[in-house]
């Protein structure tokens, strides 16, 4: 992600959405809004289709949902049901994923790193009181790579007891592409503050790995193939992912370390 004259991180142009997808948007945001009535603050997009580059067919609709209270079990059985039967009936998406946060965590300033920066630079409102708005623009920094992916260990452990779970190809194929995709993200995590880049694109996240760690280029290939087109069995995906994480969790510690 390019940086503006002052080192701030870019805030990403508002575009318009690609034609193709405004059916599902509108169906998911009408869903919610019937479903979580007053305690809907606002709704997000991020990813492929808010940034206007989503494949027909191929890619994910992400989409963040910031609450004024907590949603009960039985909603998020409800969510789960919505996103199913939106995807069922809307094939240009091949899942939805909704992430959820309450307005006093967003809002208090300890996860201003988290909240705060993924709302100013990756996400865009479509519903409710735009909370991007409330934030200054981020400066590159690892407390931001730590905020954001430093779950790593906790969300790829998810997937891989997922992955263990499910016999359905196409299902093994989304989760396999999610976790490829987080991997490559979290490799963010070996950056020190005193870089002052910072990586937008999966391809940008692997060629800055590569070029600190010319050894791990076969390995980081792989993943970068899986977050596209995942080809690779349940199986040996996961070998692949339980060795990465390995590295990747020793290497940061021996980073954090010299530090």
């Amino acid at each position: 992600m390019a940086l503006d004259s002052n080192g701030f991180i870019s805030i990403p142009p508002t575009i318009e959405f690609q034609a193709e997808f405004l059916s599902v948007i509108a169906a998911v945001s009408a869903s919610l809004i019937s479903l979580l009535e007053k305690r809907l603050h606002s709704l997000y997009l991020y990813g492929s289709v808010a940034q206007g580059q989503a494949q027909s067919g191929v890619s994910d609709l992400d989409v963040c949902i910031v609450l004024t209270q907590s949603v009960s079990t039985s909603e998020r059985h409800q969510l789960a049901d919505i996103a199913l039967d939106i995807t069922s009936r809307y094939p240009v998406v091949c899942k939805i994923d909704f992430d959820i946060g309450e307005l006093s965590e967003v809002l208090d300033s300890e996860n201003g790193y988290s909240w705060g920066y993924w709302l100013k630079h990756h996400c865009r409102c479509i519903y409710g009181d735009d909370l991007a708005q409330r934030f200054q623009p981020f400066k590159p920094s690892q407390a931001i790579a730590i905020a954001v992916n430093g779950d790593f260990r906790v969300v790829l452990g998810e997937y891989i007891d997922q992955l263990t779970q499910r016999t359905e190809r196409n299902e093994q194929k989304n989760i396999q592409r999610a976790a490829a995709r987080k991997l490559i993200r979290s490799t963010n995590l070996l950056r020190t503050d005193a870089d002052n880049d910072w990586p937008d694109t999966l391809a940008e996240y692997v060629s800055r790995l590569v070029g600190r760690y010319p050894q791990k280029a076969d390995e980081i290939d792989y993943f970068l193939r899986e977050s596209i087109a995942p080809t690779d069995n349940a199986v040996s995906f996961i070998q692949h992912l339980t060795a990465f994480i390995g590295w990747l969790d020793t290497t940061c510690q021996s980073e954090t370390d010299k530090r």
